[in-house]
């Protein structure tokens, strides 16, 4: 039926392109995983490695949908695996949608390993953020990192910013440093809670990392948890022992941070735990200044009954 179709069109050019789809009829049919019209269209001069609008070959269509008899095919007639369209490379869209199968074929038939998709990620980086294990397992196999390098730091730290447990314990038992610093000086544990995922946040403690570890900027994790509101990591993170009267970059002690949550019970806590009342960040504020900027009365009320200094005056005075 497709070879008698298109006999119709004796000078039908199989290059051409379509406005309404940004490709030719070659990304449509592999998008479709229409294999005979790809085989047809093929045998009629389509070009395999042609792309559309973005860039994109017709390989990336069946590797990112898991049809892996399509990508054979297509890398069977000259598709180049390694030819990238403007965001990702077609291993990186197997690896993003979870398709192992297609994933070992690219690589065997020469997918760079390591090439980075827009975002700067590679296909074990992209795999370890998604929470891809069986993924993530056979390309640490494939390409050898060293998990006590930096490399191997920044695979925990995508893990535990996408808080995937069983991705972080892999890594972790592979020797993935729970303390290593690859970027800005942001360890795992930062990432793990921002995602305000306990679990993450229990199994990288118990591994050795270290509450008080501070970014770049000075920020500890009870600053980014107070942030964020999440009680029950607050919780655990001071009962582990974190500095309650650790200062940021701008003097922001974790006390001046539930202003953004309106937590109360995360006052509560860091108070009774010895956060300091008096606290100035670097404008001379002090945590009631913030409860009053921010209309928050019982903030104020509790600060003024534990003994803030109503009186307190700020940089301006």
């Amino acid at each position: 039926m497709v070879k008698k179709l298109l006999s119709c069109f004796v000078n039908i050019d199989a290059n051409a392109r379509s406005d309404y789809f940004d490709g030719t009829a070659l990304h449509l049919a592999a998008s479709l995983g229409y294999l005979a019209i790809i085989q047809e269209l093929l045998n009629k001069g389509a070009n395999v490695d042609i792309k559309n609008a973005y860039g994109e070959t017709a390989l990336r269509f069946p590797a990112e949908s898991g049809d892996l008899g399509t990508v054979q095919f297509l890398v069977s007639k000259g598709a180049n695996v390694n030819l990238t369209g403007e965001f990702s490379f077609p291993l990186h869209y197997a690896v993003e949608s979870g398709h192992l199968e297609v994933v070992k074929f690219l690589i065997s038939n020469g997918a760079e390993k390591n090439a980075k998709n827009k975002y700067g990620e590679t296909p074990l980086q992209l795999a370890t953020s998604l929470g891809r294990l069986d993924i993530t397992k056979f390309l640490l196999d494939s390409v050898h990192v060293d998990m006590k390098s930096e490399d191997g730091g920044i695979l925990l730290t995508s893990a535990a910013r996408s808080g995937n447990l069983e991705i972080i314990k892999f890594l972790i038992d592979k020797g993935a440093d729970v303390n290593t610093k690859p970027q800005d000086d942001v360890i795992p544990l930062h990432e793990a809670v921002k995602s305000d995922n306990l679990a993450a946040v229990e199994v990288l403690v118990s591994n050795g990392a270290d509450i008080n570890a501070k970014t770049k900027n000075n920020t500890t994790t009870l600053h980014v948890a107070a942030k964020s509101g999440n009680l029950a990591i607050v919780e655990f993170l001071v009962s582990k022992g974190a500095d309650v009267t650790a200062e940021n970059k701008f003097g922001h002690t974790p006390l001046h941070f539930p202003k953004y949550s309106g937590s109360l019970k995360i006052v509560e806590l860091l108070v009774g735990n010895g956060a300091d009342l008096h606290a100035k960040d670097k404008t001379g504020k002090t945590p009631l200044h913030y409860a009053v900027e921010f209309g928050n009365s019982e903030f104020t009320g509790f600060l003024v009954g534990q003994g803030a200094d109503l009186h307190a005056k700020d940089k301006k005075g």
